[in-house]
């Protein structure tokens, strides 16, 4: 590998702003009911007790069931970092991008709701490929340059995932969520993130052009600088 290494600079708060607004907008349009910006739920939190006076299941043959309804969602981005390549760089280059959207998956329960945390583990257990964790603040990948600059190039590494909400329903019988041993049905929503892609996407003309097609190449060059 020739040529000075790739140097990132800080990415500039009024930008990044900007690109979070847009891009947590085109999701919310997407999402119908679902709040992204909410942590998800932890199931440890979820479920309680019940006291000596709180009345178990009394269904008889009661079988708890779950079910989701998980949307197409959009493509986000969710990691970036604006790059200067240097001349005669080409190779692999590792880079470790950065958050730009605030975007919380989990399994959310109802509002003001009392949900048992198996409820929770099974609703996310049944939903199709996905990650509902939390996500971390960083992204190491490499970039691929193919070819070598004859001067140094401007560019936009990012990590990008199609974020899906979902709305879930339960039935359920007994503690925490009904305290006369009769059955309920309870709701709720959540986010699921596929797994990830990366790229990047050049600042100069070749890639405002081919951001013309891409509506999220539109907004990493933003962060061009």
């Amino acid at each position: 590998m020739h040529g000075r290494a790739a140097r990132p600079r800080p990415l500039p708060a009024a930008l990044v702003a900007a690109l979070v607004v847009a891009l947590l907008t085109g999701l919310l349009g997407c999402a119908g009911t679902d709040r992204p910006g909410e942590g998800p739920t932890d199931p440890a939190s979820s479920s309680s007790s019940p006291s000596g006076t709180v009345a178990a299941c009394a269904v008889a043959g009661f079988e708890p069931t779950e079910r989701t309804d998980v949307r197409r969602g959009t493509r986000v981005v969710l990691y970036a970092l604006p790059l200067t390549l240097g001349p005669g760089r080409r190779g692999r280059v590792p880079v470790t991008l950065r958050r730009v959207l605030d975007l919380r998956p989990g399994v959310r329960a109802p509002d003001g709701g009392r949900v048992d945390a198996d409820v929770l583990r099974r609703v996310a257990a049944a939903l199709p490929g996905g990650s509902t964790g939390p996500l971390s603040e960083t992204f190491a990948t490499r970039l691929q340059v193919s070819r070598a600059a004859q001067r140094p190039r401007r560019v936009v590494a990012y990590a990008a995932t199609r974020a899906r909400p979902f709305d879930w329903t339960a039935r359920v019988c007994g503690p925490p969520s009904t305290t006369d041993g009769s059955a309920a049905d309870v709701v709720g929503t959540g986010l699921l993130v596929e797994r990830f892609t990366t790229g990047r996407v050049a600042c100069d003309a070749t890639g405002r052009a081919a951001a013309r097609r891409d509506p999220v190449a539109r907004q990493l060059l933003a962060l061009c600088g």
